[in-house]
């Protein structure tokens, strides 16, 4: 790959950060806003592959800018479909996806990217199926539509699906649907704070305890917060 050998630039701005990560991240973000993939080849995080798999990471977002996908072809293997997963992510298209043949990363790069109903064909066809349970709790959230959360066999994914779901359409009545209580108790507090309405957290129970906090009383901080209204911290208890 031709990018490797492209000559570093060095600027001041970024080599005055004290934390290489945040140097590191200087420099890629000048790679992507000036579309220059050699500022990729200051990036030293890690060392040998590692080093290597950050710089690829960092040439792939280029491309992303770019649109350009076909590029990803002349990077070697393993790099070329990583390269092929980033663009497909940071544009949004999934029919990229459909050239990558690793099928773990297929699978989440479908999951990745559904965006629209007719994408249900995308999840169906991966067969793993805790990544296949992740791209139908995607395509839930993104969709507002609680049928594909039901479809979902990951219990932790299952109850995120129900939650997004119900703070996107401020619909309490979707939080039923979620097996564990916390969770269930968390989705009232969210549709509460999203809805503006304090009357919701009253479905909290009153014993609900997130760590030493009260978790009805923190649903009512949290509403009187996102409404400025501190009256609302009058029905606190504690």
């Amino acid at each position: 790959m031709d990018f490797e050998n492209l000559n570093p630039p060095t600027i001041q701005e970024c080599e005055n950060k004290r934390r290489d990560s945040a140097r590191d991240s200087c420099y890629r973000k000048k790679a992507i806003e000036q579309d220059n993939p050699a500022f990729c080849n200051n990036l030293e995080f890690g060392s040998g592959n590692v080093e290597r798999e950050t710089r690829h990471n960092c040439y792939s977002l280029v491309l992303a800018e770019r649109g350009d996908f076909e590029k990803c072809s002349e990077f070697l293997d393993p790099y070329d479909e990583d390269c092929l997963y980033v663009v497909a992510t940071r544009m949004g298209k999934i029919e990229i996806c459909d050239a990558i043949s690793k099928e773990h990363v297929n699978g989440m790069c479908y999951s990745r990217t559904v965006s629209k109903e007719s994408d249900i064909f995308y999840c169906a066809k991966i067969t793993d199926n805790e990544v296949r349970s992740y791209c139908y709790e995607n395509l839930g959230t993104v969709t507002k539509n609680v049928s594909y959360c039901g479809k979902v066999t990951i219990d932790s994914a299952k109850g995120s699906c129900y939650l997004n779901v119900s703070v996107a359409k401020k619909d309490v009545s979707i939080c039923e649907n979620i097996e564990y209580e916390y969770t269930r108790m968390v989705c009232y507090m969210a549709v509460a704070a999203a809805d503006l309405n304090p009357s919701l957290c009253e479905k909290i129970d009153k014993d609900a305890k997130d760590g030493i906090y009260n978790m009805r009383d923190s649903c009512y901080l949290r509403v009187a917060i996102e409404k400025s209204d501190y009256k609302i911290c009058e029905l606190i208890t504690v």
